[in-house]
């Protein structure tokens, strides 16, 4: 029987690169435990995130508010106290 419990984690994120409204980061570092099948099992979840080879991709997209916006692609993106601003170019 398993029991469910919350477990506090820290990563490090390397950004990669944009591509029209997909943000590709490298996962450098989890803390305490970095095992491929718990990445996997945490990061990959269509169609917000996917998971492969230590790299997740983050589909800006599949969020409501930016899909209230048709057009555009991704022109930069900053972490700004805990959240993600971003730029679209139309």
């Amino acid at each position: 029987m398993m029991l469910k419990k919350n477990v506090a984690f820290r990563i490090t994120l390397k950004p990669l690169h944009v591509e029209k409204r997909t943000i590709s980061f490298e996962l450098v570092e989890m803390e305490p435990i970095d095992r491929n099948f718990i990445n996997q099992r945490i990061f990959n979840k269509p169609p917000f995130f996917e998971f492969e080879n230590r790299t997740i991709k983050m589909n800006v997209n599949a969020w409501n508010i930016v899909r209230k916006i048709p057009v555009g692609t991704i022109k930069s993106y900053e972490l700004v106290e805990g959240a993600l601003k971003m730029k679209l170019s139309i």
